[in-house]
């Protein structure tokens, strides 16, 4: 038995679907599964938004404010660190295999 997921219903603007369409194609992939990967991927750092988010909202004291946007950006700086050694880690494979030739 298929399991049922939530489902979001999205409207996008054609310039918006056009670059997820080639994304997808470009992976292999519906448009619909590429666009929920990209949700999924995106959740963790979402999650801290909202935690920023409640402190500005819920906290009258701007330290508590500034801490949680602080948490963010560093954990966000070091997403892309990570994303940046896995893309170095790409290059450096596809030159190997272009000499091996």
């Amino acid at each position: 038995m298929a399991t049922i997921r939530p489902r979001v219903q999205v409207l996008l603007d054609e310039e918006t679907k056009a670059v997820y369409d080639e994304l997808a194609s470009l992976f292999g992939i519906s448009t619909s599964r590429m666009v929920a990967s990209v949700l999924a991927d995106t959740a963790g750092s979402m999650k801290q938004v909202i935690e920023v988010m409640r402190a500005v909202k819920e906290d009258s004291n701007p330290v508590a404010v500034l801490e949680a946007a602080k948490r963010f950006a560093v954990d966000s700086r070091q997403l892309i660190a990570n994303e940046q050694l896995d893309v170095e880690d790409l290059i450096a494979a596809a030159k190997k295999r272009s000499e091996s030739k």
